[in-house]
């Protein structure tokens, strides 16, 4: 846990690390322990049922948890003022409101 402010958003990019890293296996037991190999859903577009495997659920799970990790990395490097992006914006600052946004615009 973080113990003061500067280390907030180091303790923040772990629990998300962490926890993409512990919930992909976590899944993949959820997936194999409680849904059958392959169920058919009803469907309102045809009158044939949809077939799903469950290894299809374990994608999607996935799909979610790295597309997260993903954005949440992202996100973090253009909004920290750890990294180059918002330190070149925050330099453009220094010299009045106008080149700040022209900075931006760039």
């Amino acid at each position: 846990p973080a113990k003061v402010v500067s280390e907030i958003e180091h303790s923040l990019k772990m629990q998300l690390i962490i926890s993409t890293l512990i919930m992909t296996p976590g899944a993949w037991l959820a997936v194999t322990a409680f849904l059958p190999d392959e169920f058919t859903l009803p469907t309102a577009a045809s009158s044939e049922p949809l077939v799903v495997k469950s290894w299809y659920m374990f994608v999607t799970v996935c799909s979610g948890l790295w597309g997260g990790l993903l954005i949440g990395l992202q996100t973090e490097y253009f909004t920290s003022n750890r990294y180059a992006p918002v330190q070149d914006v925050a330099d453009a600052c220094r010299t009045g409101a106008a080149t700040d946004i022209i900075f931006g615009l760039t």
